[in-house]
């Protein structure tokens, strides 16, 4: 039996953080939102996304309904006043990935002096969708 089924799912969530980790950083366009949806988070990521955001799961369910039937399909955590994520700090990996890796590159051109390899990022999220699901 795999030890992954043992772990708790803050065990999980810390190792998703180690791999965040990894992700090389840079400064973003202020104001742009162009990487905020759709958006595909592992199950933890959101449900944490949803705690950090002060907001019930019925009020992000609410929110995503309302926003898909206006054919708005970007992220239920992105501020729609102020275009900024409302749970920057705990943002899903492939949010932390966007504008470091050449399959997602920013389109303002903004990018970290490292920048990850598509291998390297793949991987990534394959980890974190298998950790967080």
């Amino acid at each position: 039996m795999s030890t992954e089924t043992h772990k708790t799912n803050a065990e999980k969530l810390t190792e998703i953080d180690a791999l965040y980790s990894t992700i090389p950083s840079f400064k973003c366009k202020p104001g742009c939102a162009d990487c905020c949806g759709p958006i595909h988070y592992s199950r933890l990521e959101f449900y944490r996304c949803v705690k950090a955001s002060g907001r019930s799961l019925q009020q992000v369910r609410d929110q995503i309904q309302k926003d898909v039937s206006n054919n708005d399909y970007r992220c239920p955590f992105l501020n729609r006043k102020t275009n900024q994520c409302s749970v920057y700090a705990v943002r899903p990996a492939i949010c932390r990935i966007f504008g470091t890796t050449g399959e997602l590159r920013c389109p303002h051109g903004y990018a970290p002096e490292r920048m990850l390899s598509e291998e390297s990022s793949r991987a990534i999220l394959a980890q974190v969708k298998e950790l967080g699901a």
